[in-house]
Formats: structure tokens, C-alpha cells, sequence
């Protein structure tokens, strides 16, 4: 409770001071973002997990094995005596894996898996590991937006990174590795600002690479060459690019132990939107549609005016799909820190406010343990992302407004 309550004021201190434009000199930023980091990565881990699952999968690779061929337990999937024999040398690390998952195989995108097991592969404790990739991703991401903004602007950003309350949480203290898609994100949007639709290309690449979702900016990202015939062959080239990324993958969603098809199926918590639609629709029909949404407008927002501002497009389509999926954890807010620093239309503020408001999920488990879950699922999760719902109808609104009032605007 007490750190939910520093997080949600930290977060709101946060906020005032992006509103007010507050400038802060980028060492005095950087010095003190790390220590934070330092302070969050040293604290014992608050109500995460997940960082032991990407242990294990790092370490099935480092010796080895496919992890999206096996699972960790053996009841669906008969497993190898090696993998068994691995597993009896890390009980204590299988034994802190959430026991939700032993059943399905690891559900992360192949570059995440390869480097989880270079992490595994270095010296000393593989958290540490982690520790200096975010870091070094962080870095990165200033060096890229060093040469994205202009210098007060800079400034801003670096700051606003490197005190951002809940980024530190979920990355220091929970090990959560979305951070490193702020360099390939940035460096996409870089690359298109500058004309350079090669290294962007790339940059995408390993975006998807790391986490799937980065797929829906492949549309945008083919508007940019100029001409029709030239968008076919790199859309069919890069569909056969993306294909063999996720060839490994591919070949066991089908099976029951797949941990992608168990979360595209099944997975549910800490959502809105996606509750109303399948109380509506039904669960299948809720799902197919929270897909089909953000599918279909990153098909459409590169033929709109929206065209020429691929970090705006980029906020609209990863916010439609964090706030229709049946999942919307705090570390998935992470997914939009890179639009969110380099588009200054308004509706980023109802991505920015959930900074203050996506901390309170940590109040889940007090819950749990009085048997009041549904409450919070079905009543209080709408004040985790009620305010950012309201502020984007509110903006979208004026916006409707402003054009009917002035046609020509």
C-alpha cells in the first residue's frame, strides 16, 4: 500500500512537472535517474515473477534447447532427460516461476530469447545482466533522441526519461525488459524523419523482434516510399523477413503447450475496455475484435492526414491496442514511452496520466487475499484507466467540435 501511494503521488509530481515544461539540466537528470535505478534494482522485487521466467528461457537456449518446444512441466510435453536434469539444478529458480505458466513454453519473441541467454552466458548474477542491458539501452535511447530534438527539447526528454516513477519500477525493480525497444523504436522513427527507409526497415525489424507488436507499423512504415509498385516488393520482402523471425515460434503455436496460443486464448487481467466487449460480444468475439481494431486502423491512419507524423500514428495504434487487449500490465505502458517523447499533440497526455493511475494494479493482491479480486477486476481497474479513457474522449471531442465550428480548419 505504501508503495503504491509513493508511486501514484511520484507519478502525479511527475506529471505537474511535464505539464509546467519544468527544465532540469540533463547531468543532474542522468545522475539522479541512475540512482534510482540503483536503489530500485537493490530493493527486493515488488509483486513480480516474471523476470525468473526469462531466466529459465535463457538458459534452455544457453544449453542448448528450443524453449518454444518445451514447456516446463511434463505433464502435456514428455521432456527430455537433459532439460529435466537442468531443471533439478535450478529448483529454486523453477520453483519461483509463476505455476499459472509451467504448463506452456515461453511466449516471448526470438531476439528477447536470444538475449536472455547472452545474458545468461556472462559472468556473475544474471540479473545483474539485465541491470546493464537497460542501462545501456537507456543510453541509447539519449543519444538518439540527442539527435532527434532540439536542444531544449533534448533536455526535456532526458529527464523525463530518467525520473519517470514507473519506468524505473517496472524495469529496475521488476526486470521487465521493454526498454529495449526504446533504441529501435526511436531509431525508426529517426530513420523516417530523415528519409532513410532502409534503417528503418531495420530498426522495425528488431523491434519485432523483440516483442510482436511493433508488426502494426509496418503499413506506415511501406507509405513512406514513393510509389505503389516500390511499397509491394518491400511489403512481400518484409513479410518474408518477419516470416522467418517467427518461424521458431510458429511451428508450435499449434500445440498444446503453447505459451503464445494459451495467452492469445485465455490470458485476462488488469483490462477495461475488453471487459465491456465480452460481456457485449463474448470472449472469442472480444478478442478477434480487440485484434481486428488496431489492424485495420494502422491499414487506414497511413492513407489520412496523419500520413507525414508516424510517432503520433505509432501512439494511436499501440494505444488502441493496450487499451482493447484483455492485458494491460504497467510494464506494457512502456510499449508508448517513445511516441509519447516525440509527438507534442494533446492526446498524449491521456498516455502520460497513466503514470499515476496503472500503480494502483499493485493493490490487486491486497484484494486477492480478502477474496475481493472481481471487485477490482469488474470496478476499480476503471480508475487505472478511466481518467486516460475519458481525457482521450474529451480531446477527440473538442477535436470533432473545433472542425464543425470551422470547416476549413
Amino acid at each position: 500500500m505504501i508503495v503504491v501511494s509513493l508511486l501514484t503521488v511520484s507519478g502525479l509530481i511527475w506529471l505537474f512537472a511535464l505539464w509546467r515544461q519544468l527544465h532540469v539540466p540533463v547531468w543532474i537528470a542522468v545522475s539522479l535517474g541512475l540512482a534510482l535505478r540503483l536503489i530500485a534494482f537493490n530493493f527486493e522485487p515488488f509483486e513480480e515473477l516474471d523476470f525468473f521466467r526469462y531466466f529459465w528461457d535463457g538458459k534452455l537456449l544457453a544449453h542448448g534447447f528450443n524453449p518454444y518446444a518445451y514447456p516446463i512441466s511434463d505433464f502435456l510435453t514428455k521432456l527430455p532427460p537433459e532439460i529435466l536434469a537442468l531443471q533439478k539444478q535450478e529448483t529454486a529458480l523453477i520453483s519461483s516461476i509463476r505455476q499459472d505458466t509451467l504448463l506452456f513454453s515461453t511466449i516471448y519473441a526470438p531476439l528477447a530469447i536470444v538475449s536472455f541467454a547472452l545474458i545468461d552466458l556472462l559472468p556473475g548474477p544474471i540479473s545483474s545482466g539485465f541491470f546493464t542491458s537497460f542501462i545501456l539501452a537507456e543510453l541509447a535511447t539519449l543519444v538518439i533522441l540527442k539527435r532527434w530534438a532540439r536542444p531544449h527539447e533534448f533536455q526535456y526528454c532526458a529527464w523525463a526519461i530518467a525520473l519517470n516513477p514507473l519506468l524505473v519500477l517496472v524495469t529496475y525493480n521488476g526486470l521487465h525488459f521493454d526498454v529495449w525497444l526504446f533504441p529501435a523504436l526511436l531509431g525508426w522513427l529517426l530513420s523516417l524523419r530523415e528519409g532513410r527507409i532502409i534503417p528503418a526497415i531495420i530498426f522495425l525489424l528488431l523491434a519485432i523482434a523483440i516483442r510482436h507488436w511493433p508488426i502494426l507499423l509496418v503499413p506506415i512504415t511501406l507509405s513512406a516510399l514513393p510509389t505503389f509498385r516500390l511499397q509491394i516488393i518491400v511489403g512481400l520482402a518484409l513479410a518474408s523477413l518477419i516470416s522467418l523471425i517467427f518461424l521458431p515460434q510458429a511451428i508450435y503455436f499449434m500445440t498444446d503447450h503453447s505459451g503464445l496460443r494459451a495467452y492469445s486464448r485465455y490470458w485476462e487481467l488488469n483490462d477495461a475496455i475488453f471487459t465491456v466487449l465480452s460481456r457485449l460480444f463474448g470472449q472469442s468475439p472480444a478478442r478477434i475484435l480487440s485484434l481486428c481494431v488496431p489492424i485495420l486502423l494502422s491499414l487506414m491512419l497511413p492513407f489520412s492526414k496523419l500520413k507525414n507524423n508516424p510517432a503520433l500514428v505509432a501512439l494511436i495504434l499501440t494505444g488502441s491496442l493496450l487499451m482493447l487487449s484483455p492485458t494491460f500490465f504497467p510494464w506494457y505502458w512502456v510499449w508508448i514511452v517513445p511516441f509519447l517523447l516525440t509527438t507534442y499533440h494533446p492526446i498524449r497526455w491521456s498516455g502520460l496520466v497513466l503514470v499515476a493511475t496503472l500503480p494502483l494494479y499493485y493493490l490487486r493482491p491486497l484484494f486477492q487475499e480478502s477474496d475481493l479480486e472481481m471487485f477490482f477486476d469488474k470496478v476499480l481497474v476503471w480508475l487505472e484507466f478511466g481518467p486516460s479513457i475519458a481525457l482521450a474522449l474529451a480531446l477527440y471531442l473538442k477535436n470533432v467540435a473545433r472542425k464543425l465550428n470551422n470547416p476549413s480548419a
